[in-house]
């Protein structure tokens, strides 16, 4: 039995080796094992989340749409990481690639591997601010605020984050 087709949002993000290259690759993958990519932002660079000193990131959001399961997804994403180099070793530290899924249509889920919309998605502009290209009346199920109003409303986070490649 085939799920109806839905429209998936997650953000890519890394700082180790040639980021831009594994975006590349990444979106290669997706359309090989999940679903046909619809719309990609550009490619912000921000400064490091978290405690860990370490280089900027490079940030991306893309859409996509697919018939498989949140969880299928999540586990087809992490296979990526995988193939891609991503080796987990501590929290907020670098890496060569990580894919987060913020929105899985409008739907909300709880699951133990899962939660659905991404639970940290106001307070980060490295998400925000791509996402808000691609999708800024996009309206997020938990809270009914727009992506462009969750991006306004972000005081939390005062990290940089600028344009580095326009797509």
């Amino acid at each position: 039995m085939s799920l109806k087709k839905q429209t998936v949002y997650i953000t890519l993000g890394g700082n180790e080796g040639k980021v831009d290259e594994t975006f590349f690759e990444t979106l290669q993958w997706i359309e090989c094992l999940l679903g046909k990519v619809v719309k990609t932002s550009s490619i912000y660079q921000t400064q490091a989340w978290g405690p860990i000193p370490q280089a900027d990131y490079l940030n991306m959001a893309l859409v996509f749409q697919t018939t498989f399961s949140p969880v299928m997804v999540l586990q087809t994403l992490l296979k990526i990481e995988s193939i891609l180099g991503r080796k987990r070793k501590e929290r907020y530290g670098p890496r060569t690639i990580d894919i987060d899924i913020i929105f899985y249509g409008k739907q909300k889920i709880k699951h133990p591997q899962l939660t659905i919309p991404h639970p940290e998605l106001t307070s980060r502009n490295f998400v925000l601010i791509p996402l808000n290209e691609i999708a800024p009346d996009f309206c997020d199920p938990n809270n009914q605020l727009t992506v462009r109003q969750m991006l306004n409303n972000n005081k939390q986070d005062v990290l940089e984050v600028k344009l580095w490649k326009k797509l």
